[in-house]
């Protein structure tokens, strides 16, 4: 749950969210019977999930990548057992998707705060079918211009650390688009085109030369840009 947001089921994803707790064992000796005992002495929350985009979860989650350290609640729901985690804040944050094929997010999480059984009634929210967000790589545009057909697109991003973003998009080198080692003031990626849901990234600088070769069959590259400017959501 986020501020400005009611609380939304994610659909089926992939988590390893959970409590670490850290402390320090006294031997057996000492304690004065056979078994050892643990003393905790602080918990964190760890973990990660990897979650598609749909029509009901896509803006929530998205509006990770631009609240930082906001702090926010998350529930783990395995049916017979669920917990809530309270101050729950995203370290890392990464988008992927390849061409015609779902657009997923992952997000690192932590926190400091002690999780707490769920209430199945008051907290849980039930997941309903939603449409998908597929990605178009036919409809990624550099400064008005329409790349040839990226195969797959990574957005990644420490907030933690505050390091900034990183774009890869992996598509066919091309001298028309990339003749020489510049900065691209903006790049447009479609998430969903029916919804007309992009991103918009300002200011890349691209971490390599992105120059064509004299070869007569397409190259795929793997091409990476830092992301030096504005990200915002369009939709």
């Amino acid at each position: 749950m986020l501020d400005g947001f009611s609380s939304v089921a994610f659909p089926y994803c992939e988590e390893t969210i959970r409590e670490a707790v850290s402390g320090y064992f006294l031997p057996s000796a000492l304690e004065g019977n056979r078994k050892s005992a643990f003393f905790a002495t602080g918990s964190e929350i760890t973990g990660c999930f990897i979650t598609r985009l749909d029509d009901e979860c896509a803006m929530p989650l998205l509006s990770l990548m631009e609240s930082g350290k906001k702090r926010f609640t998350l529930i783990q729901d395995h049916v017979c057992k669920k917990k809530k985690y309270t101050g729950v804040f995203c370290k890392t944050f990464s988008i992927f998707a390849e061409h015609g094929k779902a657009v997923y997010l992952k997000c690192e999480v932590g926190g400091d705060r002690l999780s707490k059984a769920a209430d199945t009634e008051e907290d849980c929210s039930v997941w309903s079918k939603n449409k998908t967000f597929l990605f178009n790589g036919k409809e990624v545009f550099a400064d008005g211009n329409r790349l040839p057909q990226v195969y797959r697109i990574e957005l990644k991003g420490n907030l933690e650390k505050n390091s900034g973003y990183e774009l890869l998009l992996y598509s066919p080198l091309s001298f028309e688009f990339f003749p020489c080692l510049n900065k691209i003031e903006k790049i447009t990626v479609p998430l969903n085109l029916e919804k007309s849901v992009f991103i918009e990234l300002n200011g890349l600088i691209p971490a390599h030369d992105l120059c064509d070769i004299n070869c007569a069959d397409s190259i795929l590259s793997a091409r990476r840009f830092f992301v030096g400017g504005k990200i915002q959501m369009v939709y």
